[in-house]
Order: structure tokens, then C-alpha cells, then sequence
């Protein structure tokens, strides 16, 4: 009798783990607690692209199904600091197309993700300290740069253009936006302490439209 109650209670406690497993598994994962676990992974390439004012950082770890997790943050040195970020697994397939799409902008070099983590870090201060957040998804993305320690690299960077900050407005940001940032910026620095342009539309565009 004794084997048997003690195969039942097994039996019980079985069902009820696959039972517990199965609700973690359909439980939604946050995104900050996806990427954590993918932080883990092999890195594999840490890559950068720069324009006038706006790095382009690109984050790739390996993951144990084969896909690639991407980390993508938009910096802008200028005044905004992170001004948008991207956060993606893919086939490694789609991210030599990823990579190709970016190239059409402007050419990417390698560089060490200790370098990348600061800058990243960095910017995002600087816009901290004029009043403007980054996107919300920041702090969960940049998870992914893992153990990567920011403190090993002994770069300083500066922001702004000639000693002030120097907001350039981007053709996708809304009126909204625009005005917050501007009315953030003057509460901070006052309507004199900072510099804004919104560029004119080119001949294309102008052709375009």
C-alpha cells in the first residue's frame, strides 16, 4: 500500500509542476525581462554608424534558438540624446537584410560595446540634464549590452554644438513633440540658452510633395 500511495503523491506532484509550467510559459514576458534573458547570449557584433550629430548603435547578441537579438539606439549628440531605440530576434537572415538596409544610410564600422554602452549612457544623461527622457523602452533595451561595463572605457564625449545644446528638429516628429521639447529646453535653460533648426525640405522633397 505504501509504494502505491507514495507512486500517487509522485504522480500528483508531477502533474501539478507541468501543470505550474505550463501557466509560466503562457504568462506574458515584459519586454525588460525578455531581453535580460537573451543578455546572456554570445555577443555577436557590436557595430556603429555616424552622421553629422546622430550615432546610430547597433547590438547583436546570439540566442540558444539560432535567431539573432538586435538592440538598435538612435543617439543624437546634438541635444535629444537617445531619440529613438529598437529592439528585435531575428534569422540571421534577416539581419544581414537589417544591416544592408542601415548600410544605404551611411556606412557601419565595428566598434568595442564598452564604447557603445557610454556613449548610449552618456546621451541619455546629457538630454537628462536639459529636461528631456529618453523613449520608455530605453532602460528595458539596454539591457542587452549585459555585463558589458561602460566604466572600462576611458572616452569623453561631448554633446551639444559649440559649447550649447542644439536641437534639430526631425522630419517624423509630430507638432506635439516638437513643442514640448522646445518648451522643456526653454524651462531649462531659458529661450536664449539653446540653439533649434528645422531643416527645409530638400528638392526632392519639395518635387514630391
Amino acid at each position: 500500500m505504501a509504494p502505491n500511495i507514495a507512486h500517487r503523491r509522485a504522480a500528483k506532484a508531477a502533474r501539478r509542476k507541468k501543470l505550474l509550467a505550463s501557466r509560466r510559459a503562457a504568462e506574458p514576458v515584459s519586454l525588460a525581462e525578455r531581453v535580460r534573458r537573451l543578455a546572456n547570449g554570445e555577443l555577436h557584433c557590436c557595430l556603429m554608424q555616424r552622421e553629422a550629430g546622430i550615432n546610430s548603435v547597433f547590438l547583436a547578441r546570439e540566442t540558444d534558438t539560432g535567431e539573432i537579438a538586435v538592440a538598435a539606439f538612435l543617439v543624437d549628440a546634438f541635444a535629444l540624446g537617445i531619440k529613438d531605440v529598437f529592439f528585435r530576434a531575428m534569422q540571421p537572415s534577416d539581419f544581414e537584410a537589417f544591416l544592408s538596409a542601415a548600410l544605404d544610410a551611411a556606412q557601419v564600422a565595428p566598434v568595442e560595446p564598452s564604447y557603445a554602452r557610454k556613449l548610449v549612457r552618456d546621451a541619455a544623461a546629457y538630454a537628462g540634464s536639459l529636461g528631456l527622457r529618453p523613449p520608455r523602452e530605453f532602460a528595458a533595451i539596454e539591457r542587452l549590452f549585459g555585463d558589458v561595463r561602460a566604466e572600462d572605457c576611458a572616452e569623453t564625449f561631448v554633446f551639444g554644438r559649440d559649447g550649447r545644446p542644439f536641437y534639430v528638429v526631425g522630419p517624423t516628429e509630430t507638432t506635439r513633440q516638437v513643442a514640448n521639447r522646445l518648451r522643456h529646453l526653454a524651462e531649462q535653460l531659458g529661450p536664449e540658452g539653446f540653439d533649434f533648426v528645422i531643416p527645409e525640405e530638400d528638392e526632392h522633397d519639395a518635387d514630391a510633395a
